[in-house]
């Protein structure tokens, strides 16, 4: 078995308006979680970019809202923005100590199942008794593979939600209105992100540098976000924003990392 401490911190959101609160402020339905449920969402603001890329967990009491712990105390301030009337608390949780594994628990604890990372998150330390430590390079490694982005990292207040390409995982197109939905639906409708997150396999035999270019035709079509080298795929991998008509699966680029190829999806399935 194997865990991780992510550098991640908890919001918690409690109170009888805690549902009604979240749905207004978030891109998916998270209404319909059941205690134990757990999803990716979008909170954006009133123009319809992204203000932070998050995991939104059902607890017992509430709700618990995971984020970067750099941004904790910012999304934080954003939700109180606009806390007037609702009955309901909001606050960063200075006890939780989270952890990531994939295997069985060696302690019961509030336990989300995380699809698209083949793990579970765990509220509490004492998830990871016993286990073996991934090292940051080698959840880096794991989640790039598996094409999961990371806040403040590949996702950042430049972005609108449908450039990060997770709509199937992170956007409700039907769940009604919430801050910047306006612009959310209008993409969806009638027209198109001009860029998006894929994954970029390279023949090279080091990955390319946070921040390299990719180009086609000698002309900048893309920009690399994180890299790693793959044991899994025997070559660098990438997450990076290309221009969608270069973005199709199979797609040949050019990079600074040798040649390189758009892959149809995650590298490695989170199976």
């Amino acid at each position: 078995m194997q865990a991780y401490s992510p550098p991640w911190s908890v919001l918690r959101v409690k109170g009888p308006d805690a549902a009604s609160f979240l749905h207004n402020l978030c891109t998916n339905e998270i209404k319909q979680l059941p205690p134990g449920g757990c999803c990716e969402a979008f909170f954006t603001d009133v123009k319809g970019k992204v203000l932070a890329f998050a995991l939104v967990c059902r607890t017992a009491d509430g709700y618990a809202v995971v984020v970067t712990s750099k941004h904790a105390a910012e999304l934080a301030a954003h939700l109180e923005k606009y806390h007037i009337r609702e009955e309901l608390e909001v606050g960063v949780d200075s006890e939780a100590n989270l952890s990531l594994f994939w295997g069985r628990p060696a302690a019961a604890g509030e336990l989300f199942d995380i699809a698209a990372l083949g793990a579970r998150l765990c509220l509490n330390d004492a998830c990871m008794d016993t286990m073996v430590r991934l090292s940051p390079g080698g959840f880096d490694t794991l989640r790039i593979e598996r094409g999961f982005p990371l806040d403040r990292v590949d996702v950042d207040s430049s972005r609108l939600p449908q450039e990060v390409n997770r709509d199937a995982a992170a956007i409700s197109f039907t769940k009604g209105c919430y801050l910047g939905q306006e612009t959310v639906a209008r993409i969806d409708a009638l027209g198109h992100v001009n860029r998006v997150l894929v994954s970029v396999t390279f023949a090279g035999g080091e990955p390319p540098s946070v921040g390299a270019e990719l180009t086609a035709d000698g002309k900048p079509v893309g920009v690399v976000t994180s890299a790693c080298y793959s044991k899994e795929l025997a070559a660098p991998l990438a997450l990076a924003y290309v221009r969608r008509e270069h973005a199709g699966a199979g797609t040949k680029l050019e990079s600074s990392a040798g040649a390189a190829e758009v892959l149809a999806g995650p590298a490695v399935s989170a199976d």
